[in-house]
C-alpha cells in the first residue's frame, strides 16, 4: 500500500486519496470496515447506557408492583440493539445510494461500484464520533429513576419514556449531537469529493452534491425531531 492509498490519508488529503485508490482494485473489505467499526461502537455504547439505565427501571418497576420477572428485558434490549445496527448499515445504504443516483443523474460514469466502495471509506470520519460516544456510554452514570409519590400503572409508560428522554438529552448527550452535526458534515464533503474523482463532477456540481447530501443526512434528521 503507497503512501497516497494508506486508509489516515483520506483524512488531509481526501482528493489524492481517491484518485490514488480510483487505479487499483476495489478492496471490500478495506472499504467497509469504517463502515462496521463505527456501527459496534455506536451499538455497543447505546448497549451500556441500556445496561446503567436498567436496574433503574427494573427497580421503579418493582416499586410499582410490576413482576420484572415476567418482564423480557434481556430481549427486549437485544432487539434494540439489532435494530441500531441495521439502522447505522441501512444509513450508509441509503447515502451510498444517494451518490450513485446522482451520478446516475448528472455523469453517468458506469462506476456505481466504485462510488459504493468510496462512500465505505467517508465513513472513516464517524470514526472519531463513534469513539466518543463510546467513551461518553463509559464515562456517564445515569440518574436514578424517582417515581412521583401518586405514580399508578397506567402512567409507567410515559414516566419510562420521559426518564429515557433525560438520559438521551442531557448536557453530554446534547453536545455529542452538536458535534455529530460537523462530522456529518465532513461526511458528506467526503462523498462529495467522491463524485467529483470518480464520476468527474465539477467544483461547482460537486459542492451542490454535498450540500445535497448535507440536508438530506445531517440537517433532516436533526431538525425533523426538534419540529415535533
Amino acid at each position: 500500500m503507497t503512501e497516497a492509498t494508506s486508509l489516515v490519508h483520506i483524512v488531509d488529503s481526501p482528493l489524492r486519496f481517491f484518485r490514488s485508490r480510483v487505479q487499483m482494485s476495489p478492496n471490500w473489505m478495506l472499504a467497509l470496515s469504517p463502515v462496521i467499526a463505527a456501527a459496534v461502537m455506536t451499538v455497543t455504547a447505546a448497549g451500556i447506557i441500556n445496561f446503567k439505565v436498567r436496574p433503574h427501571i427494573e427497580a421503579a418497576m418493582s416499586e410499582i408492583g410490576v413482576d420484572v420477572a415476567q418482564v423480557p428485558a434481556g430481549a427486549i434490549a437485544a432487539f434494540g440493539l439489532i435494530a441500531g445496527a441495521v439502522g447505522y448499515l441501512a444509513m450508509f445504504g441509503a447515502m451510498a445510494l444517494t451518490v450513485v443516483v446522482l451520478d446516475l443523474l448528472f455523469a453517468q460514469s458506469g462506476r456505481a461500484r466504485r462510488l459504493v466502495e468510496f462512500a465505505g471509506f467517508a465513513f472513516v470520519s464517524q470514526l472519531p464520533l463513534a469513539i466518543l460516544g463510546l467513551a461518553l456510554a463509559v464515562w456517564n452514570t445515569p440518574e436514578p429513576l424517582r417515581l412521583p409519590a401518586d405514580a399508578t400503572l397506567a402512567e409507567f409508560p410515559n414516566i419510562i419514556a420521559e426518564y429515557q428522554g433525560r438520559i438521551t438529552t442531557d448536557a453530554a448527550q446534547s453536545t455529542l449531537r452538536m458535534i455529530g452535526i460537523y462530522f456529518g458534515l465532513w461526511l458528506a464533503a467526503l462523498q462529495a469529493t467522491a463524485l467529483r474523482v470518480v464520476s468527474g463532477f465539477s467544483v461547482g456540481g460537486a459542492w451542490a452534491a454535498g450540500i445535497l447530501l448535507a440536508v438530506l443526512f445531517v440537517v433532516a434528521p436533526y431538525a425533523l425531531p426538534q419540529l415535533w
